[in-house]
């Protein structure tokens, strides 16, 4: 599921692109993982909510599931042992995992490695998550367009990077790149694609917080 679309991003450029635009949509990719990146810090996490699959090692007083807010879990099956939901262990929307007694009190989870298989559902972007999902894609779409808006104040572009598209852009001239390929005038699309302080402050609510440290 993309953040946003292209109609946002010639909704905040005011001007119109070439209908379903290869550069568009790369663009729209990088800044999307860009904001990925950003939420997930050192774990791999999409923001699309999806059934999702994870294994971990056992001897800890606790899980952590990658994806999240979780929705729903469909099985946790601790080393071949297919466990029952508040009766052997507990989930939390965080993502957070526990193990617990017959008298429901905590435990640690079976001390074997990769002994606990994971399954379920979690990520923001959902119908459930409208209002994440028209933040973050205002987001994305104001990365990408910010990007158009740089790639018009360089340099000439390059003669090998094939065909070009120039358009428009209201009070700041017109901008050419390469069409399909990512590249503007000045090189990789790459480099135009960046998040300012104030953006990455935005996305520190949907990281994972613990104790006050995300």
């Amino acid at each position: 599921m993309a953040l946003c679309t292209q109609e946002d991003v010639e909704h905040l450029l005011q001007a119109e692109l070439p209908p379903t635009d290869p550069t568009v949509a790369k663009l729209i990719d990088y800044a999307q993982a860009l904001i990925e990146a950003e939420v997930a810090g050192k774990k791999h996490r999409t923001l699309e909510s999806a059934a999702q699959s994870e294994t971990f090692d056992g001897r800890v007083p606790q899980l952590f599931l990658t994806a999240y807010p979780v929705t729903a879990v469909t099985s946790v099956v601790e080393d071949g042992e297919t466990l029952v939901e508040d009766d052997d262990y507990r989930w939390y929307e965080n993502g957070r995992l526990i193990r617990l007694t017959p008298s429901g009190n905590r435990r640690y989870w079976k001390g074997k490695a990769q002994a606990i298989e994971v399954s379920y559902t979690g990520g923001f972007l959902s119908p459930d998550h409208d209002r994440q999902l028209n933040h973050l894609g205002m987001l994305c779409a104001t990365v990408v367009a910010r990007a158009f808006k740089r790639g018009e104040q360089t340099a000439a572009i390059p003669p090998e990077a094939g065909a070009v598209q120039s358009i428009s852009l209201p009070d700041s001239g017109s901008v050419t790149y390469a069409v399909g390929s990512a590249e503007f005038q000045g090189g990789s699309v790459a480099k135009f694609v960046t998040l300012d302080e104030d953006e990455r402050r935005q996305l520190i609510p949907y990281r994972r917080t613990w104790l006050g440290f995300s």
